[in-house]
């Protein structure tokens, strides 16, 4: 497997939670502090962000070297599900783009990906607690290569 594949899940998940940290419409609603990586704060602030583990799948072409990430991105909160439901959609469609073709993101290694929401959030009531709630967000990133 190409390095940028096996590299690309951490690489992904940084520029993503990156950007999700510097987003005034996501963070209105849940503080970049509270916008994790797949491992959580022991004892988290409700609500947060979870960015999930990624599958990554190298793509492979005349002058190309990239990948294909797909993950998931969780949102907790408590509250009720059109609680945790507003945080998924400004997750979306920050990650969406402007124009809702998808998010074009600058990795840390200075490739470039674009983040695109692969259908609708999922909204499910947490075990059996009566007010903790999460959305997921399918998320595939695809990394230009070089």
């Amino acid at each position: 497997m190409p390095a940028i594949a096996r590299n690309a899940i951490v690489q992904t998940r940084r520029a993503v939670l990156t950007a999700l940290k510097g987003a005034a419409t996501v963070t209105a609603l849940v503080p970049a502090a509270s916008i994790y990586p797949p491992k959580v704060a022991a004892s988290p602030t409700w609500p947060y962000i979870r960015h999930g583990v990624g599958i990554s799948t190298p793509i492979k072409g005349t002058c190309l070297n990239g990948a294909s990430v797909t993950a998931f991105i969780s949102a907790f909160a408590k509250g009720g599900d059109e609680v945790v439901g507003a945080i998924g959609d400004a997750v979306a469609d920050f990650l969406d783009g402007p124009d809702g073709l998808g998010l074009s993101l600058q990795m840390p290694d200075g490739r470039w990906a674009t983040v695109e929401v692969e259908g609708g959030q999922q909204i499910i009531q947490i075990d059996s607690e009566a007010d903790n709630w999460q959305a997921l967000i399918p998320i595939r990133v695809t990394v230009s290569g070089g």
